[in-house]
């Protein structure tokens, strides 16, 4: 079975991108479920992407309120979810055209108001059917997740937030079907950071972003007006460590994506780059050069306490 896991590292991408990923929670908003792969349960239909991938139906969520923007944030929400699970190799996302429209209307989202051999008959084994519900800003989306050969409830989710945390909800439970079927976390709910480049030589300037694994949801972190590179998530996806090209020097910066603030962890003349986390985000490891040659320290990230590890010219 081909399966996509996460690991901590950075990669470079053409010539000047830089990315690094990170898992974080996801969007605001509370969920509920029954039949969460995390609690024990078992799915009687196993896929094998590397002979023929699971076929799964996953129709537009249903307007259950009274707002119009109901009928598009559904429809949005289906295809974030089928666009995650495609790319895995995994599932074999049906074509929504195959759906029947009178099947569509006369089904509910629940087990018992579904009749599953109709998705049977066009060939679903999996079958996610779920319902939202927008007023004003606010949306509520209810997402079930069915075997449908079988009719077993094998996942059961409530999200409550905002109408813009639409596409995070959506890779949430795309999360919990992949990991339903494959017993292993996805890539859903991660972000990138990487580096962006804007202006022409000699007047180039880099600054970080951070966006959606599937490019969406893009945010800028940086606003240095210089070159800001390498960027270095923490564990737990709160701060990003950077590198600063001032007029003279490299410097390790850190921004802090919960209140926006940034600043120097180390100042030292030369270099001060390539920050590291430490698996537990006590301590960084960076390169300086402050004593004449290229040197691994580490720090902690208020940026107190340097110790050097290394002691080699070259």
């Amino acid at each position: 079975m081909r399966l996509i896991r996460l690991i901590s590292v950075v990669v470079f991408v053409g010539a000047g991108l830089s990315v690094a990923f990170a898992q974080t929670g996801g969007a605001e908003g509370t969920s509920r479920g029954a039949g969460d792969p995390t609690n024990g349960a078992m799915p009687t239909i196993v896929p094998e992407a590397d002979t023929k991938p699971l076929p799964i139906a996953i129709p537009a969520l249903k307007n259950v309120g009274t707002a119009p923007l109901g009928d598009a944030k559904g429809r949005a929400f289906s295809e974030v979810v089928s666009n995650d699970l495609a790319m895995t190799g995994v599932f074999d996302v049906l074509d929504p055209k195959s759906f029947n429209p009178t099947v569509l209307d006369r089904d509910g989202i629940t087990q018992s108001t579904i009749q599953f051999k109709d998705w049977v008959g066009v060939g679903a084994q999996a079958l996610v059917r779920g319902g939202i519900a927008v007023t004003g800003n606010r949306l509520r989306i209810a997402a079930n997740l069915f075997e449908a050969t079988t009719g077993k409830l094998a996942v059961e989710k409530v999200y409550v937030g905002d109408v813009d945390d639409l596409r995070h909800l959506a890779h949430r439970f795309a999360d919990e079907v992949y990991r339903y079927f494959v017993k292993e976390r996805s890539i859903f709910s991660t972000r990138i950071a990487c580096v962006k480049e804007f202006g022409a030589k000699p007047d180039v300037t880099k600054e970080v972003f951070v966006m959606d694994f599937d490019g969406h949801g893009e945010k800028r972190v940086t606003w240095q007006n210089t070159l800001a590179m390498l960027p270095s998530w923490s564990p737990d996806g709160s701060r990003i460590a950077f590198t600063l090209s001032t007029k003279y020097n490299w410097d390790l910066w850190v921004a802090d994506l919960r209140n926006g603030k940034q600043r120097a962890l180390s100042e030292q003349p030369g270099l001060n780059t390539g920050a590291a986390w430490a698996k537990d985000g006590s301590r960084i490891a960076l390169t300086m050069s402050k004593d004449g040659q290229a040197e691994i320290y580490t720090l902690k990230p208020d940026g107190t306490d340097f110790r050097r590890l290394t002691n080699n010219w070259s």
